[in-house]
């Protein structure tokens, strides 16, 4: 069972998630192209998973 708490954080999160697609039409192409620009202009490291015969590796994208 939800807390009022966790309720509106979800609440918040879905909120937040609904004003990002529709700043970007709720186009998907442009959703990810608007992540990948923020990323890249992050200092924040990323992250890639790479799967390599049959085990998924964690990988710094930019190595």
């Amino acid at each position: 069972m939800m807390n009022f708490k966790s309720q509106s954080i979800l609440e918040e999160v879905r909120a937040l998630k609904e004003e990002n697609a529709r700043a970007h039409n709720f186009d998907i192409a442009l959703l990810f192209k608007g992540m990948k620009e923020r990323q890249e202009k992050s200092d924040s490291k990323v992250i890639k998973l790479k799967e390599e015969a049959g085990a998924t590796t964690r990988q710094p994208l930019n190595s």
